[in-house]
């Protein structure tokens, strides 16, 4: 008997998406799944299509709570899925009619315990933005942990949850990192069970299609995104010490670290929030890795450090 794939939907204020989303889960090629859309107090239209959808769709789970943030949506739906595999799709977003059934052979010919897809971005009309496509290969998760921490997602395809089956036995004890409320969310839990499974397959068939929406609103770096920045660098310096990349990697890791440093500079700069700079400054100053001698002499790295500097005293 085939196993059952648990897909989880968050849903919240997605009334000119969702019905798209869903009846792509609905027409997988993979038919033994459960649909488990968890309404996260939406002040639109969409519970009311969730329950027309549900009323012709026996495979279809809606549950309904009030607004309590992504985190908690996903959380409900590990908790309430049945499934032997667990997959995440995004409420505004669709898939192939072929993914879970590509991801399911990728994990049980392979030995894996996670499967990442390919993905596109498109517009809302439909238009490639651009392609993230792995290359097919099953490796190691000490492999894959040194991936996700040092190389670009456009080029690993391993940030997010969405385009991923897990193993449904890898949530088991996990909770979120109150350390990381609203910064790196998909990354952070990534590392945590990629930490605990044996392999990873990736496959390079485009399976999933992420819309960059027009009201897409810039994440605003907030007070409380400082104490998140350094609870999942917390993480990862826990996971570089294990895996001793300080020596095997050590320039790599410290490349990675700098440039989020930098990243979250910029942001600020660019949102117009340098009243949170001198904060995250002092932080930075009792960081034990945050040391002009662990910056990389890279010139991208001496042209961003240039820049900063100008921009801060200057």
């Amino acid at each position: 008997m085939s196993v059952l794939i648990s897909v989880v939907v968050p849903v919240y204020n997605v009334e000119k998406y969702l019905k798209k989303c869903i009846e792509s889960i609905i027409n997988q090629t993979y038919k033994n799944i459960e649909i488990i859309c968890i309404n996260d107090g939406s002040k639109d239209s969409s519970p009311a299509i969730l329950e027309e959808i549900a009323k012709n769709e026996p495979r279809l789970r809606v549950f309904h709570q009030e607004n309590q943030g992504l985190m908690s949506v996903r959380m409900r739906g590990i908790a309430e899925a049945n499934g032997e595999y667990i997959a995440f799709v995004d409420s505004d977003d669709y898939v192939s009619p072929n993914m879970l059934e590509i991801l399911l052979e990728g994990v049980q010919k392979n030995g894996a315990q996670i499967a990442v897809c390919a993905f596109e971005v498109v517009d809302e009309k439909g238009k490639l933005l651009f392609n993230v496509i792995p290359r097919r290969k099953i490796i190691d998760k000490n492999e894959a942990l040194k991936e996700l921490m040092f190389k670009d997602y456009r080029e690993t395809g391993l940030y997010p949850l969405w385009n991923k089956l897990y193993k449904k036995e890898l949530f088991n004890g996990f909770a979120p990192d109150k350390k990381v409320a609203n910064m790196g969310e998909d990354q952070f839990i990534n590392l945590t069970l990629i930490d605990k499974s044996q392999n990873v397959y990736f496959s390079d068939m485009i399976c999933y299609s992420y819309v960059q929406r027009v009201d897409s609103f810039m994440k605003i770096p907030k007070l409380s995104h400082i104490d998140d920045f350094f609870g999942f660098w917390g993480k990862k310096w826990e996971i570089a010490d294990k895996l001793n990349l300080f020596q095997t990697n050590k320039s790599e890791l410290f490349d990675a670290y700098f440039n989020s440093v930098f990243d979250f500079y910029g942001l600020c700069y660019q949102t117009d929030k340098q009243n949170l700079i001198p904060i995250f400054s002092e932080k930075l100053a009792k960081d034990r890795y945050f040391k002009i001698k662990n910056l990389p002499i890279k010139p991208k790295n001496i042209i961003r450090c240039i820049s900063f500097l100008i921009r801060r005293y200057f």
